[in-house]
């Protein structure tokens, strides 16, 4: 039997304890207990947390609801997903089996708490079995947009009064009803009666409308799966169209053992956050994306980054390449944010180098929680050195390809939004433009713009977007986002016009500043898009490329030039 374990009390040393060879695999494992506030009672209940030897940070996590009548170990191992987590790096969350929905709710809210692990919000899935298939029904319904992929082992039918109420609700759009939001959904049961197979039949059509389903369906492997339809006007660039729905008349016994098979079902798709709802977009391995993981000694530390080479690059070894650095947000690290940004398919459409660092680790004590990646912006003296892991990996890449030095640019979301800005104020000889997503500088760890090293010896354009709904907010208007101190400083240092007299205008839900210099050249740019919580898109990458980074070039004296033929002074 699976000895459950207590977290510690006290994790301020474990950053000293940081394997310098692996550094981003989570230090603690085993199968732990923790408690749950429900009801309005603090640690009223209990769950439990898998977390296997081969689990990393911003890895995958699946929500377990099983059936009443068993243990949380027994279940494990019987239904085969400790043998799955230990294998494909899992973080399991588990349900004490046989508690209510007000419980279950109550564990949604701490999936994503970073105080002991750190799973990624864009790899969350869920499965219930036998009496958990219904509880599991139900969140998916009221809270699609958190999971990336759901399977409903059991009696899943819903009440059609409460398909109706739920599916009316407004999602995350005030003017979309949570009907309209798509799941990856996998039913599985055989109904014993006419009455469970009527509310089967009836939640299956309700996913069928959510998920785009076509209107027939194919048979594989004893499933029946609907695709979704691919001639719908939703977006492709920031998601798919639709989700597959998957029908299998399997008992919930036959299933247990074979996690193995529902994980590959229920892990095609990743959930990036997204404007509204997140963006359902397939998950890829870095050989799906064509991509190389390299490795560097920085210090004492092995760091890493993942690097997109397009085909142009391979074709024609004389061809020139632009390169753009891509730092991911607080938390997270290099493969999630592939998929969030889509970098790899701008870079293969605009021939340029596509590089994916991974942060340094994060000492987190001061909030009781467990270190976690995050960016050294601060340039602070005893975690890992960000900068040099930049140059490093620049230099290692210059050297074997055939690179446009005068044109390599930052990008970066959230705290890599203020290593990006570190990164153009620090390494000044390195970079030629920034653009940035979801973060400012603001001190600290976050870095600022008198921290030691600061370089102001060029022009240095950057392009600012945040969310309407970010943090603070994603205007000028709040003081405390940061957003207008750090334009007031772009602004004088690229001698523009005042933070205060911007040129603007709107482009569908970007609504744009922009501060021309004294030549006309656009300098600094400040974005706000409608809707947008904390993320990046896919749509923003797309339009940091064509819109920006493509337009500036730097001559080897540091001259900074726009659109090849106006030198800025």
């Amino acid at each position: 039997m699976m000895e459950i374990k207590q977290f510690p009390a006290d994790v301020s040393d474990f950053y000293e304890k940081i394997d310098p060879d692996d550094i981003y695999r989570t230090q603690l494992t085993g199968l732990f207990e923790r408690r749950l506030d429900v009801g309005g009672v603090p640690r009223a209940k209990t769950f439990y947390i898998y977390i296997p030897e081969r689990c990393y940070h911003s890895g995958p996590t699946v929500v377990l609801i099983p059936s009443e009548g068993q243990s949380v170990a027994e279940f494990l191992e019987k239904s085969g997903w400790k043998e799955t987590a230990d294998r494909e790096g899992i973080l399991l969350q588990i349900a004490e089996p046989g508690e209510d929905y007000e419980y279950i709710r109550a564990l949604e809210a701490m999936v994503r708490d970073r105080t002991y692990y750190n799973i990624n919000k864009a790899y969350v899935y869920l499965a219930g079995y036998g009496t958990g298939a219904k509880l599991a029904q139900k969140l998916a319904l009221e809270v699609p947009s958190h999971f990336a992929g759901a399977v409903c082992a059991g009696d899943y039918g819903m009440d059609e009064s409460l398909l109706k109420e739920w599916g009316n609700r407004p999602s995350d759009y005030d003017f979309l009803p949570m009907r309209d939001v798509p799941l990856p959904m996998c039913l599985f049961s055989c109904p014993e009666t006419e009455e469970e197979n009527t509310a089967q039949q009836r939640t299956v059509c309700y996913w069928k409308h959510a998920n785009v389903s076509r209107e027939k369906p194919y048979e594989q492997d004893g499933l029946t799966i609907y695709m979704a339809r691919e001639d719908t006007n939703a977006s492709l660039i920031e998601e798919t169209a639709g989700a597959p729905l998957m029908l299998g008349r399997i008992k919930t016994e036959d299933l247990m053992g074979k996690s193995d098979w529902l994980w590959e079902l229920v892990s095609r798709y990743t959930r990036t956050t997204g404007i509204a709802n997140g963006h359902l977009r397939p998950r890829r391995t870095l050989e799906a994306w064509g991509a190389e993981r390299r490795t560097i000694r920085v210090d004492q530390y092995l760091r890493d980054w993942v690097e997109y080479i397009p085909s142009k690059v391979k074709r024609d070894p004389d061809y020139k390449a632009p390169v753009v650095v891509c730092f991911h947000g607080g938390g997270n690290r290099n493969e999630p944010m592939m998929a969030s940004t889509e970098w790899v398919k701008v870079a293969e459409a605009r021939s340029f180098i596509v590089l994916f660092p991974a942060g340094s680790m994060r000492r987190m004590a001061d909030k009781g929680w467990m270190p976690h990646p995050a960016w050294n912006a601060g340039h602070v003296a005893d975690i890992m050195d960000d900068e040099k892991l930049v140059k490093m990996m620049l230099e290692d890449v210059f050297s074997r390809f055939h690179v446009d030095r005068s044109r390599v640019y930052a990008n970066g979301h959230s705290m890599g939004a203020c290593m990006c800005q570190r990164a153009i104020l620090a390494l000044p000889e390195y970079f030629t433009a920034g653009a940035s997503t979801g973060g400012v500088l603001k001190g600290g760890f976050f870095g600022y713009f008198d921290t030691e090293g600061v370089k102001e010896t060029c022009k240095m354009p950057l392009w600012m977007v945040m969310g309407e709904n970010d943090y603070n907010g994603g205007t000028y208007e709040n003081p405390a986002n940061g957003t207008k101190v750090n334009a007031e400083y772009w602004t004088k240092r690229n001698e523009t016009q005042p933070v205060d007299e911007p040129l603007t205008y709107r482009n569908g839900l970007y609504y744009h500043k922009v501060y021309l210099n004294k030549q006309g050249v656009p300098m600094v740019q400040f974005t706000t898009v409608d809707y947008k919580p904390h993320c990046c898109t896919a749509q923003d990458s797309w339009f940091f490329y064509d819109e920006w980074f493509s337009k500036f070039s730097r001559k080897e004296d540091g001259t900074l030039v726009y659109l090849n033929g106006i030198e800025i002074q």
